[in-house]
């Protein structure tokens, strides 16, 4: 894998998109080993149940270590607002009525569109806010920040959201990272889930303007 220390960064999430592919042995391979605990695999059953769902899309929203599990602010990145509005984009623009399920690192946006999609009457679906990262220290932080504390909770809800998107009929991310999501992308891929990796776009005055 060291040719991919050769890509540029703006390129990188290109590359997974387009060449990272699996073949089926491969899939099979990881597929045989990655076993989804029983109680993990009726939790998910039992929330897309009682929500009345059977298939689905998936968006992911990764908005990094240190504003999702620090408190940092991160004034250049996407907002709650923004966010939202990529949803509703997406989904009046994929010509599917299935419904968006939508995980992402950060609980706070996960509330907040919880709280848009029941108010505006949207299929949008989150079904926890107990995210977290699975290692005291990520490699994006520098040596002088504190750690980050995860709970028993937090790893639950990683293999859930695993599973959600093992099952999902699309899935697209969309990543702070110039290299999107790992956790995202080899879990769709081992799966054979149709998914691609975007950055978070720059949006022009006029969708600012409708966001606003």
């Amino acid at each position: 894998f060291s040719f991919l220390n050769n890509i540029k960064k703006e390129a990188l999430i290109g590359f997974i998109n387009e060449k990272c592919n699996l073949s089926d042995d491969c899939c099979s391979f990881f597929q045989k080993k990655l076993f989804f605990n029983p109680f993990v695999v009726d939790s998910v059953k039992n929330s897309l149940k009682s929500e009345n769902i059977k298939d689905y899309d998936l968006i992911h929203f990764r908005i990094g270590d240190n504003v999702s599990f620090l408190g940092s602010d991160d004034h250049d990145g996407p907002t709650n607002e923004e966010c939202f509005y990529i949803c509703k984009k997406e989904f009046e623009q994929r010509g599917s009525n299935l419904p968006m399920v939508v995980i992402s690192d950060s609980n706070k946006l996960k509330s907040y569109i919880k709280t848009q999609a029941e108010k505006y009457g949207l299929p949008f679906y989150v079904f926890h806010t107990s995210s977290g990262h699975m290692q005291n220290r990520p490699s994006s932080l520098n040596e002088s920040e504190e750690s980050v504390c995860y709970t028993t909770d937090n790893l639950f809800y990683a293999v859930f959201d695993m599973k959600l998107l093992s099952m999902a009929k699309t899935a697209k991310s969309y990543s702070v990272y110039s290299w999107g999501s790992g956790f995202f992308a080899w879990i769709a891929k081992i799966y054979k889930v149709p998914c691609w990796l975007q950055p978070f776009p720059k949006l022009d005055i006029g969708d600012k303007k409708i966001i606003s």
